[in-house]
C-alpha cells in the first residue's frame, strides 16, 4: 500500500496564520466600534435626559398650571394634594360609595400608604401586579421600586400558595398563572382601577409603562383614577414618551411590552358626530398630583428630583446589594430613597442610615440622568451632625480624629477594635 501524503509549503502556512490574525483583528474592531457607538449613544441619551429633567423641575410650577389646565379641557378631573392625607382623602372623596378597588403598581400610592388607608376605610383592594402581590400574601416588605418581589425565592411563594389557596405551584410559570387567573377573577367586580404615572405632561396626557398588561386593565375600569407627584411633569408627550423609554432599558435591559398614553375618557364620536364618553374604557378619569414634601426638596437637594424612578442605581449599590430593603426607609430605598424621604422623615432612623452608604459614586457613574447621590448624602449628613443626629460610631470617628489626628486612637502594637473606611 502507498499512502500518498500531502505537504503545505511553510510559507502557506505562514500566509494563512496571517489571514486569520486579519480576520481576528478585523472582526474585534468592528466589535469595538459597535461597543464605542452604543456607548456614545447611550451618553447622549442620558445627556438629553439630564437636560430634559434640568428644564422640566426649573419650571415645575408653571408646567403643573397649564397642565391642570389642559387636563380640564381633555375632560380628566385634576386634583393638587399637598401631603398624603390631602390625596388619600381626595381619592376617597373620588371613590364614594364603592367598596372594591383594583391597583396597579405606584410608588407613590405606596409612599401615602393608600393602600392601607383604603382598607381602614372598609374598600377592598386588589394589587393587580404579579410582584406586588406576592409581596402581599408572604407578608413581607417590597425590595425594589421595580422587582417588588426581588428577595422572595420561589419555594417561599410555593409555600404560601399552597397554605392560603390550597395551589401546587412549583414553577415561575405556574405561579405567574395562578395569579393572573386569581387577579382576573377580582376585576370582573370591579368599577374602580388606580394606577400610578410614569411621566404627565402640560400638554393634559399620562403616560403609563408596563409589561405585563395589568395596568391596561385597570385602566380601563369604569373610573380610572390616577396617583403621581409633582416632579414627574414634562413639558410635552415627545419628552414624556423619551423617559419612559429610557425608563424602562435602564429598570429591566429591554424596552417595555406596552406604553399607553392616555389624554381623555375613552370615547366615540361615530353616531352622528356626537361625542359620547365611556365605550370600551374609563368613562371618567382623575389624575390626583401630589407634592408631599418635594417642594422642600427644591431649596436644597433639587437634583435628587430628576430621578426617573427606573431603580438602577440600587442594582449596582454595594450597600443595597448587601440588606436590600433595609437600606432604606419605610417604601423608599436606598441611597436616593433616604433623599426622598428625608421632607417627611427627619428621625433618628433617617439620620442613622445615611451613615451607611459608601460614597463609592457606582449610583452615579449607572444614574441615567446622573444624579449625583453621593453629594446629596454628605449635604444630608451635614444637616444630621448639625441637628445632633450623627451616629455613635460616627461621633466616636470624629472625636479620635481631634484628639489623635487619627480615627483609631493611638496607635501601638494592638490593633484597634474600630476600623474605618475613608
Amino acid at each position: 500500500m502507498i499512502l500518498k501524503i500531502n505537504v503545505i509549503d511553510e510559507e502557506e502556512i505562514l500566509k494563512g496564520k496571517e489571514k486569520e490574525k486579519e480576520a481576528f483583528l478585523l472582526t474585534f474592531e468592528n466589535y469595538s466600534n459597535k461597543i464605542t457607538k452604543i456607548q456614545k449613544s447611550l451618553e447622549e441619551a442620558k445627556e438629553k435626559a439630564r437636560k430634559i429633567r434640568e428644564k422640566n423641575i426649573g419650571k415645575m410650577f408653571e408646567l403643573l398650571k397649564t397642565a391642570e389646565e389642559n387636563f380640564q379641557k381633555n375632560k380628566i378631573n385634576f386634583y393638587f394634594a399637598k401631603d398624603a392625607k390631602e390625596a388619600n382623602q381626595k381619592i376617597l372623596e373620588i371613590i364614594g360609595n364603592e367598596k372594591k378597588v383594583i391597583k396597579s403598581k405606584s410608588n407613590v400610592a405606596n409612599e401615602i400608604f393608600l393602600k392601607q388607608n383604603l382598607r381602614k376605610n372598609g374598600i377592598e383592594v386588589t394589587e393587580t401586579d404579579c410582584g406586588d402581590f406576592l409581596v402581599e400574601i408572604c407578608g413581607k416588605r417590597a425590595s425594589h421600586p421595580v422587582l417588588p418581589a426581588l428577595s422572595l425565592s420561589l419555594e417561599e411563594m410555593s409555600k404560601v400558595l399552597k397554605e392560603k389557596f390550597g395551589v401546587e405551584a412549583k414553577t415561575p410559570e405556574e405561579v405567574a398563572s395562578f395569579v393572573k387567573d386569581y387577579i382576573k377573577e377580582k376585576i370582573k367586580d370591579a368599577r374602580i382601577g388606580i394606577t400610578g404615572a410614569n411621566f404627565f405632561t402640560a400638554e393634559g396626557s399620562i403616560v403609563l409603562v408596563e409589561n405585563e398588561a395589568n395596568v391596561s386593565w385597570t385602566s380601563l375600569l369604569e373610573k380610572h383614577i390616577v396617583i403621581t407627584s409633582i416632579e414627574k411633569i414634562c413639558e410635552n408627550l415627545e419628552e414624556a414618551t423619551f423617559l419612559a423609554k429610557l425608563q424602562s432599558l435602564f429598570a429591566t435591559g429591554s424596552l417595555p411590552s406596552r406604553i399607553t398614553v392616555i389624554s381623555a375618557p375613552s370615547n366615540t364620536a361615530d353616531i352622528q358626530e356626537k361625542k359620547i364618553y365611556g365605550m370600551y374604557g374609563a368613562k371618567e378619569v382623575d389624575i390626583v398630583v401630589v407634592d408631599n414634601g418635594r417642594s422642600e426638596l427644591l431649596k436644597d437637594f433639587k437634583e435628587a428630583l430628576y430621578c426617573i424612578n427606573c431603580g438602577r442605581c440600587l442594582y449596582y449599590c454595594p450597600v443595597f446589594r448587601t440588606i436590600l430593603e433595609e437600606y432604606g426607609l419605610e417604601n423608599f430605598f436606598g441611597g436616593i430613597g433616604l433623599i426622598k424621604a428625608f421632607p417627611n422623615s427627619k428621625g433618628d432612623e433617617l439620620f442613622e442610615k445615611i451613615f451607611l452608604c459608601s460614597t463609592c459614586k457606582a449610583c452615579e457613574e449607572v444614574c441615567p440622568v446622573k444624579i449625583n447621590i453621593p453629594e446629596i448624602i454628605k449635604k444630608l449628613r451635614a444637616k444630621a451632625i448639625e441637628n445632633g443626629k450623627g451616629t455613635e460610631i460616627n461621633k466616636e470617628m470624629v472625636e479620635r480624629i481631634r484628639r489623635y489626628g487619627n480615627p483609631f486612637g493611638e496607635i501601638g502594637e494592638k490593633i484597634p477594635d474600630n476600623l474605618f473606611c475613608c
